[in-house]
């Protein structure tokens, strides 16, 4: 085997493990985006409070979009606004294990 067959082969692993870790990381938000909608759904109140304040983070456009979306009863995009606190809520749990 010569060294640039090595290289190209150790660069491919990489590549692939770097797929197959972002695939992983993936499976795992939209599993604790499902966890943390199903938890505010049933109540929880840190769950609930947790997507408010992932609401506030978000920027003053999309709040403007939130209002925009509320004032002509477009539901849809209102669920994609929460969806989208959700999956801040997500990301920093995932952080933090």
């Amino acid at each position: 085997m010569s060294l640039q067959t090595y290289w190209e082969n150790r660069l491919e692993a990489e590549y692939h493990a770097q797929i197959e870790e972002a695939e992983r990381y993936e499976a795992e938000l939209e599993a604790e985006k499902s966890r943390i909608d199903e938890a505010a759904k049933n109540g929880d109140e840190l769950m609930i409070d947790a997507i408010n304040d992932a609401v506030g983070a978000l920027s003053n456009d999309d709040l403007e979009f939130q209002w925009l979306a509320f004032g002509a009863g477009a539901w849809d995009k209102l669920s994609t606004f929460r969806d989208k606190a959700i999956e801040v809520v997500a990301r920093k749990n995932l952080e933090k294990e």
